[in-house]
């Protein structure tokens, strides 16, 4: 029951990005990371095990120390590590530098394992991906990550990046941020035509003009305006009405997952 009340929340989901009419991460708002500004976003790469020629970015996600990449858990949903390779190091992504997936542990089943309680599968939960290799810190700085709730978060602004193309035929060319403020679960839940677990686990933001997080930038950061991680992107529903110049971004809030990320990363 649960996996399959997962899968219609997933199923309305993906409609709602289909439908999706604001902007992506790429035109009016948005603006270019800079080279040093910010090089803990990733891109995770499918590896066609027949030909290197269909290897595809299929989501994002950061760098959280200098083994892990954390990310929405819908991007590893039957996902072989061996065929993942995660590139980070520059907002140009000429100048990617290429890792290897080792693992791929899940909120719900670490979860389960530490407490030996079924935890529901849930589209708003996260998956850590262990590298095989280390991240050289001078190469590339994990994200500081800040746990914190909508109360404190809520006057304050934030960024969302994604490294998307404007056309969904070009290759990624670079990471691309916009700004966004927040607003409550109360009237993102009136708002949007998902529904949420609860305001501890999601954040909702909006940006004037409209932006987009296209569907590849699931599991990609949101930052504070020190640049530290707040929440995973997941996804860009337009409201009931349909009104394509008020564009809701829905995040999972970090916060939840303070014990599960502490504990992976610093798992021997």
């Amino acid at each position: 029951m649960a996996f399959t009340t997962f899968l219609i929340h997933l199923a309305v989901l993906c409609t709602a990005l289909k439908n999706l009419h604001g902007e992506p991460l790429a035109g009016v708002a948005v603006a270019k990371v800079e080279e040093n500004e910010f090089n803990a976003a990733a891109s995770i790469v499918y590896l066609d095990p027949t030909s290197p020629v269909n290897d595809r970015h299929f989501c994002s996600g950061t760098l959280i120390s200098p083994k892990h990449i954390l990310t929405s858990h819908h991007c590893t949903i039957k996902k072989n590590p061996k065929n993942i390779a995660i590139f980070l190091g520059s907002p140009d992504v000429k100048w990617h530098r290429q890792y290897h997936a080792d693992k791929i542990i899940a909120y719900n089943f670490w979860f389960h394992k530490k407490y030996n309680k079924l935890q529901d599968l849930d589209i708003y939960d996260a998956s850590i991906i262990t590298l095989k290799e280390e991240v050289n810190p001078e190469d590339v700085k994990p994200v500081t990550i800040r746990y914190d709730s909508y109360e404190n978060l809520k006057e304050s602004g934030a960024v969302v990046m994604g490294w998307s193309s404007p056309q969904s035929d070009k290759k990624l060319e670079e990471l691309k941020k916009a700004s966004v403020t927040f607003i409550n679960e109360k009237e993102c839940q009136k708002l949007t035509v998902l529904k949420f677990p609860g305001e501890k686990k999601i954040l909702c933001s909006i940006a004037t003009p409209p932006v987009g997080i296209k569907v590849d930038d699931r599991g990609g950061p949101l930052l504070d305006l020190k640049k530290r991680l707040i929440g995973i992107n997941l996804a860009v529903s337009l409201t009931k009405q349909g009104n394509p110049d008020y564009v809701v971004h829905v995040h999972s809030n970090v916060r939840y997952f303070q014990e599960f990320i502490n504990e992976i990363i610093n798992s021997p």
